[in-house]
């Protein structure tokens, strides 16, 4: 009966460290393949950041930001706060005009 015990043990052993074997190398490719993975989105990241990078530079050359008030001259900023209004004036001068030619119109042809 003995024998028995050992056959049944050496079974349980021989099945336990198969187990572990099939588990352990499962594991390992599973960490290997997130360790491509991981290369790949870094790689990813990389080019996404670059192209983000590119295109930011593309828009500030389009529209190029004024530079903060605090460090530049304040006659120029005076002068370019003058030039400013006076173009809002200018379009609110020329919507008053059409407005007025508008009106004129209308008033002569239901007369």
């Amino acid at each position: 009966m003995a024998w028995y015990w050992w056959l049944t043990w050496s079974l349980l052993l021989a099945g336990t460290a198969t187990g572990a074997f099939l588990l352990l190398r499962r594991l390992w490719r599973k960490a290997v393949a997130l360790g491509r993975e991981l290369t790949r989105a870094g790689e990813a990241a990389e080019r996404l950041t670059a192209r983000a990078d590119e295109l930011a530079e593309q828009a500030r050359a389009r529209h190029p930001v004024p530079p903060v008030a605090l460090v530049r001259d304040r006659e120029e900023i005076r002068a370019e706060l003058a030039a400013v209004r006076a173009s809002r004036d200018a379009r609110s001068d020329a919507r008053a005009e059409h407005r007025r030619r508008t009106w004129e119109r209308w008033s002569q042809h239901w007369r």
